[in-house]
């Protein structure tokens, strides 16, 4: 059985939030430290299909600001104050029905019967629906499948 390696460069957003809670000197001495804001923080990102980094989307308290005063922010409660994590939210876009189903006939036309197999070998873990894997993985499969044929991938079954 020939095993294709797969490199992570599957599409991904990532959306992360703080909570801080920002400090600041006022005079001399420890009692001279105030508190001076509370402020949410939410930094959005990730990578496309090419696994390129997608632009950084910044917020502070619900609006859009540059990526460096979120930053800057972040800093100050690290260093000043207190950053607590809220959320930490990643999701990797699927395929969907309709390609899960396009990749279902492409693997029937080339004559395999278990999808769902040659899908789990390829990918080496188990594979419930072609409807849930990614772009890449999608791929990775219809390359197996070619290749366990002799065949490369789309000569025959497109």
């Amino acid at each position: 059985m020939k095993r294709i390696a797969m490199q992570d460069t599957s599409p991904i957003s990532v959306t992360r939030t703080w909570k801080l809670d920002l400090y600041a000197d006022y005079g001399d001495g420890s009692s001279a430290r105030v508190f001076v804001a509370t402020r949410t923080v939410t930094l959005s990102g990730g990578r496309d299909e090419q696994g390129h980094a997608l632009p950084i989307v910044a917020t502070v308290d619900g609006a859009e600001v540059p990526t460096e005063e979120a930053v800057q922010l972040l800093t100050w409660a690290k260093r000043d104050g207190r950053a607590t994590l809220l959320s930490d939210e990643r999701s990797i876009p699927t395929i969907g029905k309709a390609q899960g189903c396009e990749l279902h006939r492409e693997l029937g036309r080339l004559g395999y019967r278990n999808h769902y197999s040659v899908a789990g070998e390829a990918l080496e873990r188990p594979v419930a629906s072609l409807a849930t894997l990614t772009a890449q993985e999608a791929g990775v499969v219809r390359s197996y499948a070619y290749g366990q044929l002799g065949l490369t991938t789309g000569s025959v079954a497109a």
